[in-house]
């Protein structure tokens, strides 16, 4: 009989830069930890609802002790269990705002004459490569580099814009951003404050505009002056997506639980955000 101590998945605490569509709850649950832990350690947040994307948190070790008293047979079964916890970690959600801009934009590999814009396109909706050049026809990409593409355009032009532009920008939630990023993928990032979008500029303003986002989404729905039903369908999408952590937020403020996570794939992609987009 001997005393001894088995560590498990030692580490130390480390520092994790929020991205977009991060929520304190679902990091919680991939570092199987708890609101309350994470909260302790970041004493600045005083709303886990509301995290700012590059935002610096300090994220708990999985550090387990087992300390027992037993024989050197009961080893085999410890070791048994340090394996399982060695298990692969499941792969991130992607943000909402990537399964809806992917539906609506669609998927060519091949450089296709837009009708409606008057350019050439490619991927998911790029009008231009990484380096800058403009795409032309016969331009050929794969589906991973038009997934590369769509990231880094989000990444480069539209969220430096939002950030210092849209005043209530850090204070949305990560559903309700990931509409205005769908929102500004198809429009352009500098629709804020500028001629013709007056209506949900103002409505992103200031906190007291913002339930009226999703009525104002569905005023930008035509091209040339006409209302196209791909557009109407997209801002519908847009604007369901945007209404589901404020219901989710009213129902936390009457003491109910509720899922602060940001919606799912599966979620994107069911009828209550999407129809089916007709193309000409």
């Amino acid at each position: 009989m001997k005393n001894f101590l088995i560590w498990l998945n030692e580490q130390n605490d480390t520092e994790y830069n929020i991205q977009s569509g991060d929520t304190i709850t679902a990091l919680a649950k991939k570092n199987n930890t708890t609101v309350e832990n994470i909260m302790k350690l970041n004493p600045s947040i005083t709303d886990p609802n509301m995290i700012k994307i590059g935002q610096k948190l300090n994220l708990p070790s999985n550090q387990q002790v087992i300390s027992n008293t037993t024989t050197p047979q009961t080893t085999a079964s410890s070791n048994n269990q340090q394996n399982l916890t060695k298990q692969e970690p499941k792969a991130p959600q992607p943000p909402a705002w990537h399964s809806l801009i992917s539906k609506f934009e669609g998927m060519r590999t091949k450089a296709y004459w837009d009708p409606t814009g008057k350019v050439w396109t490619i991927g998911k909706g790029s009008t231009t490569h990484p380096d800058g050049r403009p795409v032309k026809q016969g331009d050929v990409i794969t589906p991973e580099q038009a997934n590369e593409n769509m990231q880094r355009y989000v990444d480069t032009r539209i969220l430096p814009v939002y950030e210092k532009k849209i005043p209530t920008w850090n204070k949305l939630n990560p559903n309700q951003q990931s509409a205005l990023i769908s929102f500004g993928y198809n429009v352009g990032p500098n629709f804020y404050g500028s001629k013709g979008f007056e209506t949900i500029s103002k409505c992103l303003s200031c906190e007291q505009n913002l339930s009226g986002v999703p009525a104002a989404l569905n005023l930008y729905n035509k091209s040339g002056g006409e209302v196209l039903t791909g557009l109407q369908n997209r801002r519908k999408a847009e604007g369901d997506l945007w209404s589901t952590l404020l219901q989710q937020k009213k129902q936390d403020s009457e003491g109910r639980e509720s899922n602060l996570g940001t919606a799912t794939d599966e979620e994107i992609t069911s009828p209550q955000f999407l129809k089916p987009q007709n193309k000409k």
